[in-house]
């Protein structure tokens, strides 16, 4: 019998262990499970327990432990080991005696949802995450980013635009012509600049992603969205000596040119990205001729960034042409913008490609140090893949993700992100320490600072607790623990937090620490044996 009752005793042992295994192990199936749309604080959960419960839950055998409690609601602030939130939530739903677990989301101020009217009919920001992006940026991005709108021109007098620097003079290559003033009957290159950079946060009509862009107006299409290729090539060559950094082209013929590829050679090799269309004519209709799904230029020149335009569901627009050349896309289905003196609603891939011109200048206003090349890349590697996995002829490597691209380029990398000491009354804790290194894809300075969250007792950061990281620099830091009064398993979290050079600041990284005491470190070893066992 006492026997019987040892096994039983492990048994009830293994278990518990199988449980907080579910809960630490980094690749349990339940962590994977679809992570809500609101952000929510590492390693805390709100948990509500009926009137009628025992009381019987085991929260240390589950690695849980109680922190606090929202007064007046019975909600209980538990502490769960970071990067098993929802996993723990799933389990903890699962009792009779839990009215709710959920996450501890986060609330922030709204400085950086700007107050143009007609922001909540711009469906294309939150779907690429430019509110997240915009609260990356110290600014509200684009700062000193010139961006050129090679097109029909700009409507110089829209309200839009007449914020302090917005429009730089610009000048227009049509026949006979003076200035870059808009006279498309559509208003496109309007259109095309208030989706780059319409002044925003001004009370006045929408929001440009890159709210602080320079736009530079360079007229090389007529009143009915035409022109030819060498007011194109000339307007490409006077974007780069006025100094643009982004030149965006919602244009595009199905004639190679060996002018327009030279005028495109010469942009680049000045270090200026150049952004085109992929082009409208997939099923053919208006404006396509005779042809379907036909090659455009300068899309197709490998020096280009080309962009395809997705829909509402993120699907592949119907018009959008679909080639090798695709290097990435954006919405381009009902978007809202400036027009000539007003706003309207414009589709095609001429309307994804100012997005890319947009997200180009917040990049570069995080970090001034990028090359064309960097940003293009960036831009790509971190694009929400869509349709079929990796680079396609539809969405080509996916869907621009603005914030999820500022964030990988500025962020601080924690290796490992998980780590633990382990310690019982004699021995530990062992290791002594943890080593944490910190890496950064910027080459500008990150100032980084760490902090245990919530504070605890058994965990230390060994001094210095704030450094500088960059891509050439790495950096590291130190932590160690101390014996805790009782047994048992004790989580807690290490933020990073880092502010670039720039003003930037990346969203925080978290660094996940388990502390296992047990009354005897040779008793971990009881498992091998156990499984030989004969049962009674």
């Amino acid at each position: 019998m006492p026997c019987t009752r040892l096994l039983s005793r492990l048994i009830r042992q293994l278990v518990r262990v199988a449980v907080v295994l579910a809960l630490l192990a980094p690749g349990a199936s339940v962590a994977r499970a679809q992570e809500p749309s609101a952000d929510f604080v590492p390693g805390r959960l709100l948990v509500k327990f009926s009137p009628d419960a025992h009381g019987d839950l085991d929260l240390a055998g589950m690695g849980l432990r109680r922190v606090g409690e929202v007064s007046g609601l019975g909600v209980q602030v538990l502490a769960v080991p970071p990067g098993q939130e929802l996993a723990a939530a799933e389990l903890l739903r699962a009792r009779d005696d839990v009215v709710y677990a959920e996450p501890d989301y986060i609330v922030r101020t709204l400085d950086t949802t700007p107050n143009d009217p007609d922001l909540g009919l711009q469906w294309a920001l939150p779907r690429m995450q430019a509110f997240k992006a915009w609260d990356i940026l110290s600014t509200t991005g684009g700062d000193g980013i010139t961006v050129a709108i090679v097109d029909t021109g700009i409507d110089l007098t829209h309200p839009d635009f007449a914020c302090p620097g917005k429009l730089l003079p610009g000048q227009c290559f049509l026949d006979g012509c003076t200035s870059p003033q808009d006279d498309d009957y559509r208003g496109h290159g309007t259109h095309v600049a208030g989706i780059v950079g319409a002044c925003t946060n001004n009370g006045v009509g929408v929001a440009g992603i890159a709210w602080a862009a320079r736009l530079l107006p360079v007229k090389v299409l007529d009143s009915a969205g035409s022109g030819r290729y060498s007011n194109l090539a000339h307007g490409i060559i006077y974007a780069t000596d006025s100094g643009a950094r982004i030149i965006n082209l919602s244009l595009g013929g199905t004639a190679d040119s060996q002018t327009m590829a030279e005028a495109v050679s010469y942009a680049v090799s000045s270090g200026v990205l150049v952004i085109a269309a992929a082009g409208n004519c997939a099923a053919g209709g208006s404006g396509c001729g005779n042809m379907i799904n036909p090659v455009m230029y300068p899309a197709a020149y490998p020096d280009v960034l080309a962009v395809a335009a997705t829909d509402q569901g993120d699907g592949h627009a119907y018009f959008s042409e679909f080639h090798p050349y695709v290097d990435v896309s954006a919405p381009g289905v009902g978007i809202i913008s400036t027009i000539i003196g007003g706003y309207g609603y414009l589709s095609g891939t001429s309307m994804s490609t100012p997005f890319a011109s947009g997200l180009a200048a917040l990049l570069w206003s995080a970090d001034q140090t990028l090359r064309a090349s960097e940003v293009r890349s960036l831009m790509e590697t971190y694009a929400d893949d869509l349709g079929t996995p990796g680079k396609d002829v539809y969405f080509g490597y996916g869907r621009l993700n603005a914030w999820r691209t500022l964030h990988e380029l500025l962020a601080v990398r924690a290796t490992p992100m998980t780590t633990f000491f382990l310690t019982d009354d004699t021995l530990g804790p062992l290791p002594p320490s943890r080593t944490i290194a910190l890496t950064t894809a910027t080459r500008q300075p990150i100032t980084w600072t760490v902090v245990a969250s919530p504070p605890t007792s058994w965990l230390q950061v060994v001094p210095p607790v704030s450094g500088q990281v960059s891509a050439s620099s790495n950096a590291a830091l130190e932590i160690t623990a101390t014996r805790p009064v009782t047994y048992g398993v004790y989580p807690a979290t290490l933020v990073i937090t880092g502010v670039a050079e720039s003003g930037a600041r990346p969203d925080p990284t978290t660094v996940a620490v388990t502390l296992h005491y047990v009354p005897k470190v040779y008793q971990q070893r009881l498992f091998p044996v156990l499984k030989n066992a004969t049962m009674p």
